[in-house]
């Protein structure tokens, strides 16, 4: 099975550099072709094997970089039949309609079975939101509201107010765009309360009771399990990289630490903005600070009203700096470190506003 993901965006957005970061880091040991056409942002270079109106070069990391003319269904059925890759990513013009892209991929897909529309993503300018709405119209629009997910760029200079009014603008034109949620509850024992990521619109709180033990070792087993391209990581097309939020209101009842060792060894993990909830004082702040890496990424709470405000809080400060554009071969747990710090940075900015009497964050 051969997936096809679809990188849409306007001129700038930071798609190229999301494609080749992802082509570095993601999809490191599958058999790649990249599509782009003739007015696509990244650039081919070297000499051209021209067959049937396919341009092809090959580019780093095995990939090869393909660039399509005329008919776009026979085009793509030949580098399929040419290559056999794993994945085929497709990164059409900034100016096109992602909407005409969808449809003649599917068009395709539909003739064979071999073939797989995984996903289909926008990259917009958070900066640039307003303005191309209003200047653009339709073309910018239609990359909005086809997308199955939207990833902002270019927020590192943004106030909260102004990416939650970007967010707010692109909402109105795509509701469904993806956030997807996973709970794992551990108690006597442990428990997905989703066996997969689901859609945060279709999620519900259940009722969690707090009693029994804490069985954290076994809880960061089954984070690491799931941490993995075999399982919640299956398909990570455009996505950020995932923001792990832990909440305890007690001790550990388990050998925790060799789970823990491992999951910190897991390249999700590291990748992962962390922040760790102490519900109460009788929490452990000390092994929720080894499970974030840094005492200033755990927060406390002591009512449901503080807990959904620093639920809003983190996820929104999450989305901020998870989605920033960085270059390639700057990834890695160096630039993971870096995210996480942010987030720290972000945190003491509240504290400074927010002070409490022993430095903790307290809602």
């Amino acid at each position: 099975m051969t997936k096809i993901d679809i990188f849409s965006g306007f001129l700038g957005a930071g798609k190229t550099t999301l494609i080749k970061k992802l082509i570095a880091e993601a999809y490191s040991g599958e058999k790649l072709v990249l599509i782009e056409n003739e007015f696509g942002e990244i650039n081919i270079d070297g000499g051209f094997l021209k067959e049937s109106g396919i341009e092809i070069s090959e580019m780093s990391a095995g990939c090869i970089c393909c660039s399509l003319v005329g008919d776009f269904n026979k085009a793509l059925k030949e580098v399929v039949a040419q290559f056999h890759p794993d994945r085929i990513l497709i990164e059409p013009s900034g100016v096109g309609k992602l909407s005409d892209v969808i449809v003649a991929v599917q068009r395709t897909v539909d003739e064979c079975p071999e073939l797989k529309l995984n996903s289909y993503v926008t990259v917009a300018d958070a900066s640039k939101v307003k303005v191309y709405m209003k200047n653009f119209g339709e073309f910018y629009n239609n990359q909005i509201e086809a997308a199955g997910t939207i990833i902002l760029s270019r927020t590192q200079k943004m106030t909260q107010e102004k990416l939650e009014a970007a967010v707010s603008m692109l909402r109105e034109k795509n509701a469904d765009a993806a956030i997807k949620i996973a709970v794992l509850e551990f108690s006597s024992g442990t428990r997905w309360i989703t066996p997969a990521p689901m859609d945060a619109e279709d999620f519900t709180w259940s009722f969690l009771t707090a009693d029994g033990l804490t069985d954290f070792g076994a809880a960061c087993k089954q984070l690491n399990e799931k941490l993995s391209r075999k399982a919640f990581m299956s398909d990570v097309a455009g996505s950020f990289a995932p923001a792990i939020f832990l909440l305890s209101d007690g001790e550990p009842t388990d050998e925790y630490s060799s789970e823990l060792s491992k999951l910190m060894e897991n390249n999700w993990f590291k990748k992962a903005i962390k922040v760790a909830v102490a519900i109460g004082e009788d929490a452990n702040k000390a092994v929720l600070a080894e499970f974030t890496g840094n005492k200033e990424a755990v927060l406390t709470v002591h009512t449901p009203e503080a807990l959904t405000k620093m639920i809003r809080f983190v996820s929104v400060t999450a989305s901020q700096i998870g989605s920033k554009s960085s270059g390639v071969g700057k990834g890695g747990v160096d630039e993971a470190a870096n995210k996480q710090d942010e987030m720290i940075d972000k945190i003491n900015e509240v504290k400074a506003a927010e002070p409490d009497d022993d430095g903790d964050l307290e809602w």
